[in-house]
């Protein structure tokens, strides 16, 4: 879901509508963001109305965005492009010369033409890929190792001991000691009640995770039109797929938020 950072007539972005081939994309659970954004290559028209719509558009009183997809032809038509960026292509600043790695490749691909030549049927398929990322260095916190070997030793075949052995952090890099013993048990450590935990020991460091968050996603779109005398019938299918995430510092937990959406429509249209 998306929100456009638009509106008018005195309205927020919230009563804002949007019209793909006669179908409703806005989301009914928050208003004024948009449920499908199609690949610009897929489509043909595009139209914004502040105050003119008509009454079908009665449900936006801010900004009503209507688009038309593209539909095939009796001779076969495509097209192809590649947007890709990444941290040298961009200029410095009086105050940045050089930025953390990062790309960014969003390819488009569309064809067009005849299902059977010269029946007045036809299709149209376009295709979006994205691939991107960006580097990132955050600050974390984790157990330091001595405290893991003392945790070993005292308590060898506990749960917590076991989880501590087998998810180390793996990918982080310490800079310092957060906590020793006596800041993280004071009072009691040295003695029975944290097992004689030396007070001097490392339990907590400071450390440093550079990471690549990722965004990925995938848009498909078909369309096809069938022509008869005094009448045309088309439909079309979207499905868009979307894949973040960042790594964990333990690497057995890096998991990927997953989205999905899908549109299907058939229309009718008398001459």
């Amino acid at each position: 879901e998306q929100q456009v950072d638009a509106s008018a007539n005195g309205r927020s972005s919230n009563a804002n509508m949007y019209v793909v081939d006669g179908l409703d994309v806005t989301s009914n659970i928050r208003p004024g963001v948009l449920n499908l954004t199609p690949n610009p290559d897929a489509i043909q028209e595009s139209t914004t109305a502040v105050n003119t719509y008509s009454s079908e558009y009665g449900r936006g009183s801010s900004i009503v965005f209507t688009e038309t997809t593209k539909s095939g032809s009796d001779t076969f038509h495509g097209l192809v492009s590649d947007y890709f960026t990444n941290q040298y292509l961009w200029a410095g600043t009086e105050f940045s010369h050089s930025y953390l790695p990062f790309h960014s490749n969003n390819v488009s691909a569309a064809i067009g033409g005849p299902i059977v030549p010269h029946h007045q049927i036809f299709f149209f398929f376009a295709v979006e890929p994205l691939r991107s990322s960006q580097a990132v260095i955050n600050s974390v916190t984790f157990e330091d190792p001595q405290f893991t070997a003392f945790a070993q030793q005292a308590f060898p075949s506990t749960l917590g001991t076991q989880l501590l052995t087998k998810y180390t952090p793996a990918q982080a890099s310490a800079t310092g000691v957060s906590q020793t013993a006596a800041q993280a048990f004071p009072g009691t450590c040295g003695t029975a009640a944290t097992s004689f935990l030396p007070c001097g020991t490392p339990v907590i460091d400071n450390g440093v995770q550079t990471a690549a968050n990722y965004r990925n996603g995938f848009q498909y779109a078909v369309r096809v039109d069938k022509y008869f005398t005094n009448d045309r019938i088309y439909g079309n299918f979207f499905r868009t797929t979307l894949d973040t995430g960042s790594p964990n510092i333990r690497t057995a937990f890096n998991t990927t938020n997953g989205y999905s959406t899908n549109s299907v429509q058939a229309n009718e249209t008398h001459t």
